[in-house]
């Protein structure tokens, strides 16, 4: 992804799920999916995997300000 694309793609991810304090895990605002492990940075790397197929498939639309086509 270019920056600004990947920027944009990490805020929309960042309204969509909760995080622990330590980062260490992250689940979907909706429920559908939960990561955990022992590092900040496979859980987010996982976390933007399971979320990214839910997104493509418009599960979190109506979480956002304007409908994603």
């Amino acid at each position: 992804m270019n920056g600004l694309k990947n920027e944009i793609t990490l805020a929309i991810f960042d309204r969509c799920v909760n995080r622990s304090k330590d980062g260490k895990a992250i689940d979907c605002k909706l429920g559908f999916w939960g990561v955990a492990s022992g590092s900040k940075e496979r859980t987010e790397s996982e976390a933007l995997h399971y979320w990214m197929q839910y997104f493509r498939d418009g599960e979190y639309n109506h979480l956002l300000p304007t409908p994603i086509q």
